[in-house]
């Protein structure tokens, strides 16, 4: 462990949807809480909703030495990132193989429906009919913002692909702790059952047809080298 680690002062966490996005959020903020940052995540001071342009431009002039910001990756642009950049922030995030994030997507509305929340895709697709191969393809569409890389991921200073070894080498590395879930007071939330793409794709739920033009597609190919396939 790399005690001389040289802590990021301001960080944000630009987070993707279904890829421990949570679950890394709600860890951060549990550790960098204790060693005194201030933290500026929308959800947690009753905004419910993300952070709008004005909003992050205020959070990035605030005279604060640690400051923590949680924002949704969609609602970022080049230009935010850029000048979360330009401020000093160190900029990060973790990433989910895509065809597993396209499943976990379909599962997790799936669920969402089932335990009386509503279809979070109602405007463009019909989670109770639709299948999961219906659902692929729409991510080639309509959908395809959701699982798609943005156009600044390599500005961010931090891009891994989530796993628990490399999340606790990412703490490591940065923040000269060891990774210790088992210390913090809430349990692995949002965590998807869904078996997964492999899965789906081997047993028929995604036909060869639509997996092979979702692989074969430009923005699949853009997590190479980023995660392993």
């Amino acid at each position: 462990l790399n005690r001389s680690a040289r802590m990021p002062r301001k960080i944000i966490f630009c987070h993707f949807g279904k890829s421990a996005g949570v679950w890394v959020n709600e860890y951060l903020k549990a550790m960098l809480r204790r060693r005194g940052y201030v933290i500026r995540d929308p959800y947690e001071l009753g905004v419910d909703r993300e952070w709008v342009g004005l909003e992050l431009s205020q959070i990035r002039r605030l005279k604060l030495d640690l400051v923590y910001v949680a924002q949704d990756r969609i609602t970022l642009t080049l230009i935010d990132v850029a000048a979360f950049r330009a401020a000093g922030f160190f900029t990060m995030t973790f990433l989910h193989h895509p065809g597993d994030l396209i499943c976990s997507l379909y599962f997790h509305a799936k669920q969402e429906v089932d335990e009386g929340r509503g279809n979070p895709f109602a405007g463009h697709f019909d989670i109770t009919t639709g299948s999961l191969d219906d659902w692929a393809r729409h991510c080639l569409g309509p959908a395809r913002r959701l699982w798609a890389l943005p156009i600044w991921i390599d500005e961010l200073h931090h891009v891994e692909e989530y796993c628990e070894a490399n999340f606790a080498s990412f703490i490591a590395k940065h923040f000269a702790q060891d990774y210790d879930p088992t210390a913090l007071p809430f349990e692995r939330r949002n965590k998807s059952a869904d078996k997964g793409w492999r899965h789906h794709v081997t047993t028929g739920g995604i036909s060869a047809a639509t997996a092979n033009e979702i692989t074969g597609d430009l923005d699949f190919r853009r997590y190479q080298g980023r995660v392993k396939f």
